[in-house]
């Protein structure tokens, strides 16, 4: 049997201690059972093929995470943020269901580099199956899903280390924050620790507060620092703002804006779209399962706008009524002389959920019918 001694990870048949597990001797495992906080690091991770699986679980994380915490000297990164690869995410004829009920049934869409998405839908739409299934938590019931040709579900070690996922909410091991961040830092090359220092100062949280002692939305905050500071050219968050109050999501979204990056590639799962329009710079919509819209701000900009008006104006693509009047979603050639209000992206939703077919299909032929700019499923 595998154990955890004073000083390391021990194996059998080896008479070797290790001091993470990126130093031992690897094959997969699959099917293991961990929080989620376990899983971006340890699920599917490749071990020794005599370690047990049944052991592999957070008191070994801990023992790890315990042991280096007078090594957390931060690291120092290059000046230079460097990629070894130009990142890209590609869905093609994506299948999945849960039990008898399907969520997906041939989703096909892309997530390009230097973007920030946010990902809009109702409760159940499939927002987080999607990131679970691109983090490689879940396996694709059909079609595929590759992250710059790497099939997420087979948790390759080159590949965990580039992408990270902030599910809503989590499960928390009983240690300090400073503490657990060392510990699993140590499994991501990008991992800074000056920066988690920074990013823990703004959100207000304690670095040496136990994980499972902190309130959900200080917890929320911590991992959020955590995930910022692996420098992840891949960074995966579910319903980031719940749990926080006015002055942590206006802290989130400016250090977003400040994580954004033209090598990097981040996804904002949510169905409050206030807490987001601000920073994102790509707009995808699903719906029951389909892909609604996928396109950019700036693309949206140049072709429609958004008009306040005290009635439903004429040759409108979309119309909602608001307080004191309505918000008219115009073809921009249809709006000289009217003053344009900014993207409401609540009105935007509305109007690809609810709205019928003639708004996205004017997206669609306006572009080109270019499929990669904007995506619709009839």
């Amino acid at each position: 049997m595998s154990f955890c001694g004073e000083r390391g990870i021990r194996t059998p048949g080896t008479h070797k201690e290790f001091n993470s597990f990126r130093d031992c001797p690897v094959r997969p495992l699959r099917h293991l059972s961990f929080s989620i906080l376990d899983a971006n690091i340890t699920a599917n991770f490749q071990f020794h093929q005599n370690f047990n699986p049944e052991f592999c679980n957070v008191k070994i994380i801990t023992h790890i995470c315990r042991k280096n915490r007078l090594r957390n000297v931060p690291r120092q990164p290059d000046s230079t943020v460097t990629f070894n690869f130009a990142f890209m995410i590609t869905i093609d004829e994506l299948r999945f269901s849960y039990g008898g009920r399907r969520v997906y049934d041939g989703l096909s869409t892309h997530f390009d580099k230097g973007a920030v998405y946010g990902l809009l839908g109702k409760n159940g739409a499939g927002k987080t199956t999607l990131l679970r299934l691109m983090a490689g938590l879940m396996e694709c019931g059909g079609g595929k899903i590759e992250i710059n040709g790497c099939e997420p579900y087979r948790r390759k070690p080159e590949f965990l280390d580039r992408l990270y996922f902030v599910p809503e909410s989590m499960n928390a091991p009983d240690m300090p924050v400073i503490d657990y961040a060392a510990g699993y830092g140590r499994f991501y090359s990008g991992y800074d620790g000056e920066a988690l220092l920074k990013y823990l100062e703004e959100f207000e949280v304690d670095p040496h507060g136990r994980l499972n002692r902190l309130s959900f939305g200080q917890r929320k905050k911590a991992l959020i620092a955590f995930a910022l500071s692996l420098n992840a050219e891949v960074l995966l968050l579910d319903e980031p703002g719940n749990g926080l109050d006015i002055p942590s999501k206006l802290c989130l979204r400016r250090l977003l804006s400040q994580y954004a990056h033209p090598e990097r590639t981040v996804i904002l799962s949510t169905h409050q779209v206030r807490d987001i329009e601000d920073i994102v710079d790509h707009i995808t919509v699903i719906d029951n399962g389909r892909l609604m819209l996928n396109t950019s701000v700036s693309e949206l900009e140049s072709t429609v706008a958004f008009v306040y008006s005290d009635r439903i104006m004429a040759d409108t693509l979309f119309s909602e009524k608001v307080t004191g009047g309505y918000i008219n979603i115009l073809k921009c050639e249809d709006t000289p002389g009217y003053n344009t209000g900014n993207l409401d992206m609540e009105v935007l939703f509305d109007a690809c959920t609810i709205g019928g077919r003639s708004f996205i299909q004017y997206l669609t032929a306006a572009s080109g019918g270019d499929r990669k700019e904007v995506d619709y499923v009839l």
